[in-house]
């Protein structure tokens, strides 16, 4: 019985370490994906205005 229940105690640790290593993994691209999102929505604005412009022109 003590050694399931020493098992079970590594392997939440170890889950808790994975669920750490995970979370400063991701939190890593996620500034660099911030300041990615505003040029994404820059250039999204962009095409969206060209979009525009052509099919009004279009329309007339």
């Amino acid at each position: 019985d003590l050694s399931i229940v020493e098992d079970d105690e590594r392997e939440q640790h170890k889950q808790t370490y994975d669920f750490n290593r995970t979370d400063n993994f991701l939190q890593l691209p996620l500034k660099r994906f911030r300041a990615d999102t505003n040029s994404i929505i820059n250039s999204m604005q962009s095409s969206l205005t060209i979009n525009n412009s052509s099919s009004s022109s279009s329309l007339i």
